[in-house]
């Protein structure tokens, strides 16, 4: 199963706008950490429990003005050390954090 912390990185080129790049989910569970391409923007999703939440799914894109999709090479990091923050790096474009509790989500 995939527990409540995750570190990715990895390295993708794609003319795909919309694509999943990386998925890693548990046999007997529903948690799940996957990031894709949303017309050509890098997103992170997971699923880590529910924590007594009836819908604890996450997610959360990159906002860089740049789309990924342009057949280069990129680097996306992606990583999640504890239960209230992630954070989505592609290339060498400022860290994207988002903060979690409870329903309430907040991305810098």
């Amino acid at each position: 199963s995939i527990d409540g912390n995750f570190d990715i990185s990895f390295r993708f080129r794609t003319y795909d706008k919309d694509a999943l790049l990386v998925f890693l989910g548990g046999h007997d569970n529903d948690d799940f950490v996957a990031v894709q391409l949303n017309n050509g923007h890098v997103a992170l999703s997971f699923h880590n429990g529910n924590n007594g939440r009836e819908n604890a799914d996450e997610a959360f894109a990159a906002d860089y003005s740049t789309t990924f999709n342009d057949g280069e090479w990129h680097s996306v990091s992606a990583t999640k050390p504890g239960n209230k923050i992630a954070y989505l790096q592609v290339d060498q474009n400022p860290v994207v954090k988002a903060y979690f509790s409870g329903s309430y989500r907040q991305i810098s």
